[in-house]
């Protein structure tokens, strides 16, 4: 009986080594199908594949990142924005992602939350060129706001 039992869960555990590592796999697929189809220009078909690939892993910071490329092509700024968001949520040391929040937030007016966004990477960057532009025209905006 224990030898049974002992062969039921190494077969358990190997179907579930198995399961995950299929899982990378389609995700993987599904992110390099969706940058396919960006490149193609085929936008929709993209943020399928790319909502696919978040589905299988919704920690999937890339396909994140690629769906709100995909967003703004298809004329979605709110998908966009809430993919950076989550993106920028999961990894804060993206600066790609926190630096297309600032532009979000410098846009519709949030000078702080900008400035927010900002500071997380100027403090991990302090020569980024475009932090540096946003937070040149960030302050402008608050000067105008002053005279």
């Amino acid at each position: 009986m224990r030898h049974i039992i002992r062969w039921i869960f190494v077969l358990t555990a190997v179907c579930v080594v198995m399961a995950c590592s299929s899982d990378d796999e389609k995700k993987a697929a599904h992110l390099e199908k969706g940058k396919a189809y960006f490149e193609k220009g085929e936008y929709k078909s993209a943020e399928i594949e790319l909502k696919n690939a978040i589905q299988i892993d919704p920690q999937y910071v890339d396909a994140y990142i690629m769906l709100a490329e995909t967003s703004l092509k298809l004329g979605n700024p709110q998908i966009a924005f809430s993919a950076y968001a989550a993106a920028a949520k999961i990894d804060p040391d993206n600066t790609d992602a926190q630096l297309k929040l600032a532009t979000f937030y410098l846009l519709n007016k949030k000078l702080e939350e900008a400035r927010g966004k900002i500071d997380v990477v100027l403090g991990k960057a302090p020569n980024n060129i475009e932090a540096l532009y946003l937070l040149g025209n960030l302050l402008g905006k608050q000067f105008s706001l002053v005279t």
